[in-house]
C-alpha cells in the first residue's frame, strides 16, 4: 500500500532537510511570476543566514477581487489574506536578501535565481537515475491600460485584479525586457537549469484547447505552456511511453463560455465554440500542404504519410515495411560463381541495369554490393544451373524478411513512441484552489520516470494532484506545499496518513 505526505512548509527548507538521493522523480509547477498573490508569509531569499537584516520596503498593491466566490489564498478574504492591503517585499540593506513571496520579485531575474535555489536542492535529493518534470508559464512585460482608468470606468473587480502584475512590470521600465514582450522566463529557466547540471531531455508542450480567452487584438491567442525534462545523469530511468498512431480529430469544442468583448467586459452571452467564427488565432497551427489550416491535431494522419512526405525524408522510407537479408551467401562465394557465369557488359547489354550498378556485383573492396532481388531476377536464368552452389546464392538473395523501417521502429503498427506535443484540456473543479494542472498532464512524466517502488516529489503541492494520482496508482509521494489553507484540500484528494514516509523525509 503506497503513502502519501504531505508537508506544510517553505519548500526550499523542507527540502534541506531530506537526505540526499531519496526521489525518483520530481513532478511540480511553481508559482508563475507576477501571476497571483497566493497569501502565503513571506520568505527570506539569499543573503546571509548570520545577517541581522534591517528590511527597507518595497510595496506592492494586493491582487484578488471581492467575489464572495473567490478562492483560496489572495483570492479569498481571511484572517491571513492580504486583500485590499499592499504586499510588502523588503530588502536587507545590510546583507542584500530579499524577504517576500516566491512569484512576486521585483523582477524576473530574482524570480529564477530563488528557483535556481529550490532546484538545487532537488538535484540534491534526487537519485542519480530519477528526473524532474517541470511546468512553467510566461508572462508579458506588458502594463494594461485598465489599470490606469478611474473606478468610474473601470469595475473595481478588474481594477483590483491587475494592480499587482503592473505593479511589478512597471519596475521593468528601463531594463532589458521591454514593454509588451514576452519576458522569456521558462527558456531563461531552461538556460540556468542546463548552466546548474541539469541534462534537459525534452522540452514538452501542453497544448490546450480551451485556453483562457482574451481580448487583445495585437497578437495570437497564447494556447500552450512549458513542461520541462530534466535529468541528473545521462542514464537514467526511463519507460517509453506510447500513443495512437492515428490521432483523433480535433473538434474546436471547449463547452459553453462567456464572450469576450473587445473592452474586456463579458457580455455573458454563451456559445458553443464549433459554431464560433472569427476567434482570435491561437499559437498552435497545424497545416496541409496547401498551407490551409487543419483541424487534425496532427499534420499527417499516422507515421506512414507522414514519412513518406516529410521535407529531406527519402521518399521510399517509412512506408510501413522494408526489406531485409539475413541469409545471403558468402562474399567470395557469390563472386567466384558470378564471375565464372557473367561479365558485367553482358548484364548491361542484355537488361535495364545500369553500368553502375551492375560493376558493384563485380567488386572485391568495400564498393561491393548484392544484386538486389528485382535485379537479380533480371539475371539469375542466365546464369542459373542444376548445383548447390547456385541453389544457396539463390535462396540467400532472394530470401526477404519484411521489417518495419527505422522511422516506425518504435511502434507496433498502432502506437508510436509519444511525441512532445501534448493536447490537454485544462479542467474546472469545484475545490477552491485557483491554479489546478490536470490529471491526466502528470500521467506520462510519472509512468515514464518512477520505476516500481519508487518515490514522487512535488514541491509546489498546491492542490495536491500529483499526490492524488500517485495515490490512485499506489506510489509513494511527497509533497510540500507553503499554505497551511491548502491542506484541507490535499487530504480530500489524497490518501495523506503516513508512518514509513515521516521517518524517510
Amino acid at each position: 500500500m503506497s503513502e502519501q505526505k504531505i508537508v506544510i512548509a517553505n519548500c526550499l527548507d523542507h527540502l534541506k532537510s531530506m537526505p540526499d538521493e531519496c526521489v525518483d522523480v520530481c513532478v511540480t509547477s511553481p508559482p508563475y511570476w507576477a501571476l497571483r498573490d497566493y497569501g502565503s508569509d513571506p520568505v527570506i531569499w539569499g543573503g546571509r543566514a548570520d545577517c541581522e537584516h534591517e528590511w527597507l520596503e518595497h510595496r506592492v498593491p494586493a491582487r484578488g477581487g471581492e467575489s464572495p466566490n473567490a478562492n483560496v489564498g489572495a483570492n479569498r478574504d481571511g484572517e491571513g489574506n492580504n486583500r485590499g492591503h499592499p504586499t510588502v517585499t523588503q530588502y536587507c540593506s545590510k546583507c542584500g536578501a530579499w524577504k517576500g513571496q516566491l512569484g512576486l520579485e521585483p523582477s524576473p531575474l530574482e524570480y529564477i535565481d530563488h528557483l535556481m535555489m529550490i532546484f538545487d536542492e532537488v538535484k540534491r535529493v534526487l537519485k542519480p537515475t530519477g528526473a524532474c518534470w517541470v511546468n512553467l508559464g510566461d508572462t508579458y512585460a506588458t502594463v494594461s491600460g485598465s489599470a490606469f482608468q478611474t473606478d468610474k470606468k473601470a469595475s473595481k473587480r478588474v481594477t483590483d485584479s491587475i494592480k499587482p502584475v503592473n505593479e511589478l512590470r512597471k519596475g521593468l521600465k528601463g531594463s532589458v525586457f521591454r514593454e509588451k514582450s514576452l519576458c522569456q522566463i521558462p527558456s531563461r529557466f531552461a538556460v540556468a537549469m542546463t548552466d546548474h547540471g541539469w541534462i534537459l531531455r525534452n522540452e514538452c508542450i501542453w497544448r490546450k484547447e480551451n485556453p483562457m480567452p482574451t481580448s487583445t487584438r495585437d497578437r495570437f491567442t497564447v494556447d500552450f505552456e512549458k513542461f520541462f525534462f530534466f535529468v541528473k545523469s545521462p542514464k537514467y530511468y526511463f519507460k517509453q511511453q506510447f500513443e495512437s498512431m492515428k490521432q483523433p480529430i480535433a473538434k474546436y469544442r471547449f463547452g459553453h463560455q462567456k464572450m469576450g468583448n473587445n473592452n474586456g467586459t463579458y457580455s455573458g452571452r454563451m456559445y458553443d465554440a464549433t459554431a464560433l467564427e472569427g476567434r482570435n488565432v491561437r499559437t498552435s497551427w497545424m497545416f496541409d500542404d496547401s498551407g490551409a489550416d487543419m483541424k487534425n491535431t496532427s499534420k499527417w494522419k499516422d507515421d506512414v504519410i507522414e514519412s513518406s512526405v516529410r521535407q529531406g525524408m527519402n521518399q521510399n522510407r517509412g512506408k510501413g515495411v522494408v526489406e531485409k537479408r539475413y541469409s545471403l551467401p558468402a562474399k567470395d562465394l557469390f563472386l567466384a560463381y558470378l564471375r565464372t557465369h557473367i561479365k558485367a557488359k553482358d548484364i548491361i547489354e542484355g537488361t535495364d541495369i545500369s553500368q553502375t550498378t551492375a560493376e558493384h556485383w563485380f567488386r572485391s573492396d568495400d564498393g561491393f554490393s548484392f544484386p538486389s532481388v528485382e535485379d537479380w531476377i533480371k539475371v539469375r536464368d542466365r546464369i542459373s544451373e542444376d548445383s548447390e552452389t547456385f541453389r544457396i546464392i539463390d535462396s540467400g538473395i532472394m530470401d526477404i524478411t519484411y521489417e518495419t523501417d527505422g522511422i516506425l521502429k518504435n511502434n507496433d503498427g498502432e502506437h508510436r513512441n509519444a511525441r512532445t506535443t501534448w493536447t490537454i484540456n485544462t479542467q474546472a473543479s469545484p475545490l477552491e484552489h485557483c491554479a489546478m494542472f490536470p490529471k491526466e498532464l502528470i500521467k506520462r512524466p510519472i509512468d515514464a520516470c518512477c520505476p516500481e517502488g519508487g518515490v514522487v516529489l512535488d514541491p509546489f503541492c498546491g492542490s495536491g494532484t500529483v499526490l492524488e494520482y500517485c495515490w490512485e496508482k499506489d506510489i509513494d509521494a511527497i509533497g510540500i506545499e507553503i499554505n497551511p489553507e491548502y491542506e484541507k484540500i490535499i487530504k480530500q484528494r489524497a490518501n495523506t496518513g503516513q508512518t514509513r514516509l515521516t521517518d524517510l523525509f
